[in-house]
């Protein structure tokens, strides 16, 4: 039996766009998110979550959109799988998996930038001021993927519009 340990970041880096004619100013964060210690010989997903928060100067209503990059896995850069690298240098080996924003596969939602079957996380009507809006991201692994044992991570941008 074979398990192998890694961790997953998603590394922020926010595109903000200008404060609107209203002259509200919103930021995203999210902190790492990590995976269980995953077993090559499971069939099963192994999944995580976390949580993506925007929040605002000003206390009004407010629509946003939240679109993610494919990552950095160099060769593999597409939304569907993703990939997770050895150690995050790009090359092979690597680990596909993916990040939904309404539920994990297969009913979740791809969370990308709306290119490769990944769509954007749309917010209507948000107060984001008094308490952060929140947005659960959902990360998957599929199941019996023959990889070495290793870090495996990949980066994340996140692009904030609104």
């Amino acid at each position: 039996m074979s398990k192998m340990s890694f961790l997953y970041f998603i590394s922020l880096f926010m595109i903000i766009l200008p404060k609107c004619v209203w002259g509200i100013t919103c930021t995203v964060t999210t902190p790492s998110l990590v995976f269980p210690n995953y077993d090559t010989t499971q069939h099963s997903a192994t999944t995580t979550a976390g949580t993506v928060s925007v929040s605002c100067d000003k206390n009004s209503q407010i629509d946003y959109t939240i679109a993610m990059s494919s990552g950095n896995a160099g060769a593999y850069n597409s939304f569907n799988p993703r990939h997770l690298s050895l150690n995050g240098a790009g090359i092979a080996p690597a680990l596909s998996y993916n990040l939904y924003y309404n539920n994990y596969p297969p009913a979740g939602t791809i969370w990308g930038d709306g290119t490769g079957g990944s769509h954007i996380l749309t917010v209507s009507n948000a107060h984001c001021r008094n308490a952060p809006c929140l947005s659960t991201v959902y990360g998957s692994i599929p199941g019996s993927q023959n990889v070495p044992s290793g870090l495996y991570r990949a980066n994340i941008a996140i692009q904030l519009n609104y």
